[in-house]
Protein backbone atom coordinates (compact mmCIF):
# COMPACT_ATOMS: atom_id res chain seq x y z
CA UNK A 1 0.00 0.00 0.00
CA UNK A 2 1.47 3.53 -1.02
CA UNK A 3 2.57 5.57 1.71
CA UNK A 4 1.07 8.88 2.89
CA UNK A 5 3.00 12.23 2.12
CA UNK A 6 3.43 15.64 3.88
CA UNK A 7 3.48 18.33 1.96
CA UNK A 8 2.24 22.18 2.11
CA UNK A 9 -1.05 22.97 1.51
CA UNK A 10 -0.08 25.71 -0.81
CA UNK A 11 1.58 22.48 -3.23
CA UNK A 12 -1.59 21.05 -3.72
CA UNK A 13 -3.97 24.08 -4.00
CA UNK A 14 -4.16 27.67 -5.31
CA UNK A 15 -4.99 29.66 -2.58
CA UNK A 16 -7.25 32.78 -3.52
CA UNK A 17 -6.91 32.12 -7.09
CA UNK A 18 -8.56 34.54 -9.81
CA UNK A 19 -11.56 33.61 -11.51
CA UNK A 20 -12.99 33.90 -15.22
CA UNK A 21 -15.46 36.48 -15.33
CA UNK A 22 -18.81 34.93 -17.02
CA UNK A 23 -21.00 38.14 -18.39
CA UNK A 24 -22.68 40.15 -16.43
CA UNK A 25 -26.34 38.76 -16.74
CA UNK A 26 -24.94 35.37 -16.06
CA UNK A 27 -27.23 34.36 -12.78
CA UNK A 28 -24.66 33.27 -10.27
CA UNK A 29 -24.74 31.39 -6.40
CA UNK A 30 -24.41 34.08 -3.72
CA UNK A 31 -22.96 32.70 -0.54
CA UNK A 32 -22.82 35.31 2.68
CA UNK A 33 -21.22 33.86 6.07
CA UNK A 34 -25.02 33.48 7.25
CA UNK A 35 -25.79 30.89 4.22
CA UNK A 36 -23.08 28.49 6.24
CA UNK A 37 -23.14 26.27 8.91
CA UNK A 38 -20.67 25.28 11.65
CA UNK A 39 -20.56 22.20 9.78
CA UNK A 40 -18.91 23.52 7.03
CA UNK A 41 -22.09 23.09 4.62
CA UNK A 42 -23.79 25.91 2.44
CA UNK A 43 -27.53 25.82 3.89
CA UNK A 44 -29.11 29.26 2.16
CA UNK A 45 -27.71 29.96 -1.24
CA UNK A 46 -28.78 32.83 -2.95
CA UNK A 47 -29.26 33.47 -6.61
CA UNK A 48 -27.62 36.51 -8.17
CA UNK A 49 -26.68 38.43 -11.56
CA UNK A 50 -23.15 38.35 -11.96
CA UNK A 51 -22.90 41.96 -12.16
CA UNK A 52 -24.30 42.72 -8.85
CA UNK A 53 -21.67 40.89 -7.13
CA UNK A 54 -18.87 41.49 -9.93
CA UNK A 55 -16.84 43.76 -7.52
CA UNK A 56 -16.46 43.77 -3.83
CA UNK A 57 -17.13 40.29 -3.13
CA UNK A 58 -14.89 37.10 -2.86
CA UNK A 59 -15.40 34.76 -6.61
CA UNK A 60 -14.83 31.07 -6.52
CA UNK A 61 -15.97 28.59 -9.00
CA UNK A 62 -17.63 24.74 -8.67
CA UNK A 63 -15.56 22.42 -6.52
CA UNK A 64 -13.41 25.04 -4.76
CA UNK A 65 -13.49 24.97 -0.50
CA UNK A 66 -14.17 28.23 1.05
CA UNK A 67 -12.71 28.67 4.15
CA UNK A 68 -13.97 31.84 6.77
CA UNK A 69 -11.31 34.37 7.93
CA UNK A 70 -12.50 36.31 10.31
CA UNK A 71 -13.06 35.25 13.91
CA UNK A 72 -15.23 33.54 15.71
CA UNK A 73 -16.31 32.36 12.18
CA UNK A 74 -12.82 30.31 11.64
CA UNK A 75 -12.44 28.78 15.12
CA UNK A 76 -16.58 27.65 14.75
CA UNK A 77 -16.00 25.74 11.76
CA UNK A 78 -17.41 27.76 9.11
CA UNK A 79 -16.68 26.91 5.38
CA UNK A 80 -18.31 25.20 2.43
CA UNK A 81 -17.29 22.58 -0.32
CA UNK A 82 -18.62 25.01 -3.58
CA UNK A 83 -21.07 22.54 -5.14
CA UNK A 84 -24.27 22.98 -7.87
CA UNK A 85 -23.41 26.63 -8.25
CA UNK A 86 -25.25 28.15 -10.56
CA UNK A 87 -23.54 27.79 -13.69
CA UNK A 88 -20.42 27.04 -12.11
CA UNK A 89 -19.71 30.23 -10.77
CA UNK A 90 -20.32 31.85 -7.14
CA UNK A 91 -19.59 35.15 -5.47
CA UNK A 92 -19.67 35.53 -1.47
CA UNK A 93 -18.57 37.30 1.76
CA UNK A 94 -14.73 39.02 1.43
CA UNK A 95 -14.37 36.93 4.98
CA UNK A 96 -13.93 33.73 2.67
CA UNK A 97 -10.28 32.19 1.33
CA UNK A 98 -10.72 30.41 -1.37
CA UNK A 99 -8.88 27.69 -2.05
CA UNK A 100 -9.06 25.73 -5.46
CA UNK A 101 -7.57 22.47 -5.55
CA UNK A 102 -4.55 21.34 -7.79
CA UNK A 103 -4.29 17.51 -9.40
CA UNK A 104 -3.16 16.12 -6.80
CA UNK A 105 -5.97 16.10 -4.25
CA UNK A 106 -9.30 15.86 -4.30
CA UNK A 107 -11.46 18.65 -3.70
CA UNK A 108 -13.78 16.75 -0.87
CA UNK A 109 -10.52 15.20 0.76
CA UNK A 110 -9.67 19.12 0.93
CA UNK A 111 -12.54 19.85 2.62
CA UNK A 112 -12.65 17.68 4.90
CA UNK A 113 -9.20 18.42 6.11
CA UNK A 114 -10.13 22.33 6.42
CA UNK A 115 -12.84 20.70 8.88
CA UNK A 116 -10.28 18.88 11.16
CA UNK A 117 -9.49 20.40 14.90
CA UNK A 118 -5.84 20.24 14.04
CA UNK A 119 -6.41 22.40 11.08
CA UNK A 120 -8.49 25.01 13.04
CA UNK A 121 -6.11 25.21 15.84
CA UNK A 122 -3.38 25.58 14.40
CA UNK A 123 -4.98 28.41 12.49
CA UNK A 124 -6.21 29.66 15.32
CA UNK A 125 -2.87 30.37 16.51
CA UNK A 126 -1.50 32.24 13.72
CA UNK A 127 -4.86 34.59 13.33
CA UNK A 128 -3.94 38.43 12.69
CA UNK A 129 -5.07 41.48 14.26
CA UNK A 130 -7.06 43.27 17.07
CA UNK A 131 -9.64 40.90 19.59
CA UNK A 132 -12.45 40.86 17.74
CA UNK A 133 -11.41 41.72 14.08
CA UNK A 134 -8.78 38.99 14.43
CA UNK A 135 -8.08 37.23 10.68
CA UNK A 136 -6.54 34.37 8.92
CA UNK A 137 -3.39 34.65 6.98
CA UNK A 138 -3.37 33.62 3.32
CA UNK A 139 -0.27 32.34 4.37
CA UNK A 140 -1.43 29.92 6.73
CA UNK A 141 -3.17 28.30 4.41
CA UNK A 142 -0.01 28.12 1.58
CA UNK A 143 2.10 26.88 4.41
CA UNK A 144 0.02 24.63 6.46
CA UNK A 145 1.16 20.98 6.40
CA UNK A 146 -1.61 18.40 5.98
CA UNK A 147 -1.23 14.26 5.44
CA UNK A 148 -1.65 13.70 1.83
CA UNK A 149 -2.28 9.84 0.84
CA UNK A 150 -2.73 8.55 -2.77
CA UNK A 151 -5.56 10.19 -4.85
CA UNK A 152 -7.55 6.91 -4.62
CA UNK A 153 -7.22 6.79 -0.95
CA UNK A 154 -8.40 10.68 -0.50
CA UNK A 155 -11.49 9.91 -2.77
CA UNK A 156 -12.53 6.66 -0.69
CA UNK A 157 -11.59 8.71 2.33
CA UNK A 158 -14.09 11.34 1.21
CA UNK A 159 -16.52 8.70 0.41
CA UNK A 160 -16.69 7.37 3.83
CA UNK A 161 -16.63 10.65 5.71
CA UNK A 162 -19.48 11.96 3.14
CA UNK A 163 -21.80 8.52 4.17
CA UNK A 164 -21.49 9.71 7.72
CA UNK A 165 -22.70 12.98 7.07
CA UNK A 166 -25.41 12.18 5.06
CA UNK A 167 -26.73 9.68 7.82
CA UNK A 168 -26.15 13.13 10.41
CA UNK A 169 -28.46 15.20 7.83
CA UNK A 170 -30.98 12.27 7.94
CA UNK A 171 -30.75 12.24 11.38
CA UNK A 172 -31.17 16.04 12.03
CA UNK A 173 -34.39 16.08 9.49
CA UNK A 174 -35.99 13.30 11.32
CA UNK A 175 -34.98 15.43 14.88
CA UNK A 176 -36.19 18.65 13.51
CA UNK A 177 -40.00 16.79 12.02
CA UNK A 178 -40.59 15.48 15.24
CA UNK A 179 -40.07 18.80 17.12
CA UNK A 180 -41.94 20.43 14.75
CA UNK A 181 -45.67 17.60 15.45
CA UNK A 182 -44.25 18.16 19.21
CA UNK A 183 -44.69 22.22 18.70
CA UNK A 184 -48.02 21.46 17.10
CA UNK A 185 -49.48 19.28 19.54
CA UNK A 186 -48.30 21.52 22.65
CA UNK A 187 -50.13 24.08 20.26
CA UNK A 188 -53.16 22.04 19.95
CA UNK A 189 -53.25 20.20 23.31
CA UNK A 190 -52.51 23.04 25.92
CA UNK A 191 -54.92 25.56 24.42
CA UNK A 192 -57.88 22.76 24.22
CA UNK A 193 -57.96 22.59 20.63
CA UNK A 194 -57.27 19.07 20.38
CA UNK A 195 -58.81 17.42 23.39
CA UNK A 196 -57.27 13.88 24.75
CA UNK A 197 -59.87 10.77 24.70
CA UNK A 198 -61.90 10.50 27.37
CA UNK A 199 -61.95 14.39 28.12
CA UNK A 200 -65.17 16.79 27.60
CA UNK A 201 -65.00 18.78 30.00
CA UNK A 202 -65.15 23.12 29.70
CA UNK A 203 -62.11 24.67 30.14
CA UNK A 204 -61.92 27.14 33.17
CA UNK A 205 -59.62 30.68 32.72
CA UNK A 206 -58.26 31.60 35.45
CA UNK A 207 -55.42 33.51 36.86
CA UNK A 208 -51.87 32.15 37.63
CA UNK A 209 -52.20 32.61 41.38
CA UNK A 210 -54.99 29.73 42.03
CA UNK A 211 -52.96 26.98 40.66
CA UNK A 212 -49.25 27.94 42.07
CA UNK A 213 -47.88 29.79 45.41
CA UNK A 214 -45.04 31.34 46.14
CA UNK A 215 -42.63 30.01 48.18
CA UNK A 216 -39.41 31.21 50.06
CA UNK A 217 -36.49 29.94 51.03
CA UNK A 218 -33.88 32.56 52.33
CA UNK A 219 -30.39 31.37 53.74
CA UNK A 220 -27.50 33.83 54.69
CA UNK A 221 -24.83 33.61 51.74
CA UNK A 222 -22.48 30.92 52.00
CA UNK A 223 -18.80 31.64 53.35
CA UNK A 224 -17.42 29.30 50.71
CA UNK A 225 -17.79 28.74 46.92
CA UNK A 226 -21.25 27.41 46.44
CA UNK A 227 -24.40 25.69 43.61
CA UNK A 228 -25.83 29.40 42.36
CA UNK A 229 -28.23 28.88 38.90
CA UNK A 230 -29.49 30.81 36.62
CA UNK A 231 -32.57 30.50 33.86
CA UNK A 232 -31.75 31.03 30.25
CA UNK A 233 -34.15 32.97 28.07
CA UNK A 234 -36.28 30.75 25.75
CA UNK A 235 -37.46 28.20 27.43
CA UNK A 236 -33.82 26.22 27.43
CA UNK A 237 -34.34 26.27 31.44
CA UNK A 238 -31.83 25.96 34.51
CA UNK A 239 -28.21 26.14 34.25
CA UNK A 240 -25.29 25.56 36.98
CA UNK A 241 -22.50 28.01 37.92
CA UNK A 242 -20.15 25.10 40.26
CA UNK A 243 -17.89 26.72 42.89
CA UNK A 244 -19.71 30.05 42.74
CA UNK A 245 -17.52 32.76 44.73
CA UNK A 246 -19.25 34.73 47.47
CA UNK A 247 -17.39 37.72 46.51
CA UNK A 248 -18.88 37.53 43.03
CA UNK A 249 -22.45 38.54 44.72
CA UNK A 250 -22.74 41.50 47.04
CA UNK A 251 -25.83 40.74 47.98
CA UNK A 252 -26.54 38.95 51.92
CA UNK A 253 -28.90 36.78 51.08
CA UNK A 254 -29.77 34.06 49.01
CA UNK A 255 -33.04 31.81 47.82
CA UNK A 256 -32.98 27.96 47.92
CA UNK A 257 -34.43 26.22 45.22
CA UNK A 258 -35.82 22.55 45.29
CA UNK A 259 -36.64 20.32 43.22
CA UNK A 260 -39.82 20.79 40.95
CA UNK A 261 -39.89 24.57 41.74
CA UNK A 262 -41.47 26.81 39.38
CA UNK A 263 -38.79 29.39 38.90
CA UNK A 264 -38.48 32.82 37.16
CA UNK A 265 -36.09 35.39 36.23
CA UNK A 266 -37.84 38.53 36.54
CA UNK A 267 -36.18 40.47 34.31
CA UNK A 268 -35.90 38.08 31.56
CA UNK A 269 -39.24 36.40 31.79
CA UNK A 270 -40.38 38.63 29.01
CA UNK A 271 -38.13 36.51 26.88
CA UNK A 272 -38.49 33.14 28.49
CA UNK A 273 -36.85 32.79 31.15
CA UNK A 274 -39.01 30.63 33.23
CA UNK A 275 -38.33 26.79 34.19
CA UNK A 276 -39.48 24.06 36.50
CA UNK A 277 -36.06 23.00 38.50
CA UNK A 278 -34.46 19.99 37.26
CA UNK A 279 -33.00 17.25 40.29
CA UNK A 280 -29.49 18.34 39.35
CA UNK A 281 -30.30 21.98 40.66
CA UNK A 282 -31.51 20.89 44.00
CA UNK A 283 -30.34 23.25 46.75
CA UNK A 284 -28.61 25.63 44.33
CA UNK A 285 -28.84 29.13 45.37
CA UNK A 286 -30.07 31.91 43.62
CA UNK A 287 -30.77 35.98 44.42
CA UNK A 288 -34.09 37.46 44.70
CA UNK A 289 -34.84 38.18 41.16
CA UNK A 290 -35.55 34.48 40.72
CA UNK A 291 -38.53 34.08 43.27
CA UNK A 292 -40.04 30.26 43.35
CA UNK A 293 -42.96 29.30 43.05
CA UNK A 294 -45.05 25.87 43.58
CA UNK A 295 -48.18 23.94 41.77
CA UNK A 296 -50.89 23.49 44.79
CA UNK A 297 -51.76 19.84 44.81
CA UNK A 298 -55.05 18.88 43.12
CA UNK A 299 -54.96 22.47 41.05
CA UNK A 300 -52.05 22.28 38.49
CA UNK A 301 -50.23 18.84 37.48
CA UNK A 302 -46.30 20.04 37.21
CA UNK A 303 -45.97 18.12 34.01
CA UNK A 304 -48.42 20.38 32.61
CA UNK A 305 -47.26 23.80 34.25
CA UNK A 306 -43.68 22.57 32.49
CA UNK A 307 -45.51 22.78 28.98
CA UNK A 308 -47.35 25.59 29.65
CA UNK A 309 -44.49 28.15 30.61
CA UNK A 310 -42.73 27.14 27.31
CA UNK A 311 -45.77 28.15 24.68
CA UNK A 312 -45.44 31.38 22.79
CA UNK A 313 -48.32 32.34 24.41
CA UNK A 314 -47.51 32.21 27.74
CA UNK A 315 -43.99 34.15 27.05
CA UNK A 316 -46.19 36.83 25.61
CA UNK A 317 -48.47 37.17 28.58
CA UNK A 318 -45.16 37.45 30.40
CA UNK A 319 -43.90 40.14 28.57
CA UNK A 320 -47.49 42.08 28.63
CA UNK A 321 -47.02 41.75 32.36
CA UNK A 322 -43.15 43.33 32.44
CA UNK A 323 -43.77 47.11 32.19
CA UNK A 324 -40.23 48.90 31.47
CA UNK A 325 -38.03 49.68 28.58
CA UNK A 326 -36.09 46.91 26.99
CA UNK A 327 -33.37 44.22 28.59
CA UNK A 328 -32.99 44.90 32.42
CA UNK A 329 -35.61 47.71 32.49
CA UNK A 330 -38.14 45.26 31.89
CA UNK A 331 -39.56 43.51 35.48
CA UNK A 332 -42.17 41.33 36.10
CA UNK A 333 -43.23 41.11 39.57
CA UNK A 334 -44.22 38.45 41.44
CA UNK A 335 -47.96 39.94 41.65
CA UNK A 336 -47.94 40.41 38.06
CA UNK A 337 -46.55 36.79 37.42
CA UNK A 338 -49.48 35.34 39.80
CA UNK A 339 -52.45 37.32 38.01
CA UNK A 340 -51.65 35.99 34.17
CA UNK A 341 -54.93 34.64 33.15
CA UNK A 342 -54.50 30.60 31.63
CA UNK A 343 -56.98 28.14 30.66
CA UNK A 344 -56.58 25.01 31.80
CA UNK A 345 -58.53 21.97 32.00
CA UNK A 346 -59.57 19.55 35.05
CA UNK A 347 -55.98 18.27 36.70
CA UNK A 348 -56.76 14.00 35.35
CA UNK A 349 -56.89 16.12 31.64
CA UNK A 350 -53.67 17.90 32.48
CA UNK A 351 -52.11 15.15 33.42
CA UNK A 352 -52.81 13.32 30.29
CA UNK A 353 -51.91 16.50 28.22
CA UNK A 354 -48.56 16.30 29.95
CA UNK A 355 -47.97 12.37 29.65
CA UNK A 356 -48.67 12.85 26.04
CA UNK A 357 -45.84 15.73 25.68
CA UNK A 358 -43.46 14.15 28.18
CA UNK A 359 -43.43 11.36 25.76
CA UNK A 360 -42.30 13.78 22.61
CA UNK A 361 -40.01 15.22 24.62
CA UNK A 362 -38.44 11.55 25.17
CA UNK A 363 -38.23 10.70 21.76
CA UNK A 364 -36.27 13.73 21.14
CA UNK A 365 -33.92 13.64 23.83
CA UNK A 366 -33.18 9.94 22.74
CA UNK A 367 -32.79 10.65 18.94
CA UNK A 368 -30.71 14.06 19.84
CA UNK A 369 -28.30 11.82 21.96
CA UNK A 370 -28.41 9.57 19.13
CA UNK A 371 -27.35 12.23 17.11
CA UNK A 372 -24.48 13.35 19.69
CA UNK A 373 -23.16 9.81 19.69
CA UNK A 374 -23.03 9.48 16.23
CA UNK A 375 -21.43 12.94 15.63
CA UNK A 376 -18.36 12.14 18.54
CA UNK A 377 -18.01 8.51 16.31
CA UNK A 378 -17.59 10.58 13.07
CA UNK A 379 -15.20 13.08 14.55
CA UNK A 380 -13.01 10.35 15.81
CA UNK A 381 -13.22 8.65 12.60
CA UNK A 382 -11.96 11.81 11.08
CA UNK A 383 -9.27 11.75 13.07
CA UNK A 384 -8.02 8.74 12.18
CA UNK A 385 -8.83 8.46 8.55
CA UNK A 386 -7.43 11.80 7.87
CA UNK A 387 -4.01 11.27 9.68
CA UNK A 388 -3.48 7.73 8.14
CA UNK A 389 -3.96 5.99 11.41
CA UNK A 390 -6.25 4.32 10.03
CA UNK A 391 -6.31 2.68 6.31
CA UNK A 392 -9.26 2.15 3.95
CA UNK A 393 -9.31 -0.70 1.91
CA UNK A 394 -9.23 -0.41 -1.66
CA UNK A 395 -10.41 -2.48 -4.42
CA UNK A 396 -8.03 -4.02 -7.07
CA UNK A 397 -8.11 -2.30 -10.57
CA UNK A 398 -9.10 -4.72 -13.09
CA UNK A 399 -5.81 -5.52 -15.08
CA UNK A 400 -8.23 -5.23 -17.84
CA UNK A 401 -8.99 -1.72 -17.53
Amino acid sequence: MKTWQQVRLGLVALVNPPCARPPGGTLVTFISMADVSAEAKIITPQIRMFASVATGFTCFEEGDVLVAKITPCFENGKGALASDLKNGRGAGSTEFHVLRPKPEIDGRFLHWVSRTSYFRKAGENRMEGSAGQKRLPASYLKNVKINLPPLPEQRKIADILNTWDEALEKLDALIAAKDRRKQALMQQLLTGQKRVKGFAGKWRTQELGSVVKPISRPVPKPAEPFLAAGIRSHGKGVFLKQDFKPSEIALDELFQLRTDDLVVNITFAWEGALAIVPPEANGALVSHRFPAFLCEDGKAALGFIRHLIRTKHFVFLCGLSSPGGAGRNRVLSKTSFLKIAVSMPSFQEQTAIADILDSCDKELRLLRGQRATLDQQKRGLMQRLLTGRVRVHLEKESRHA
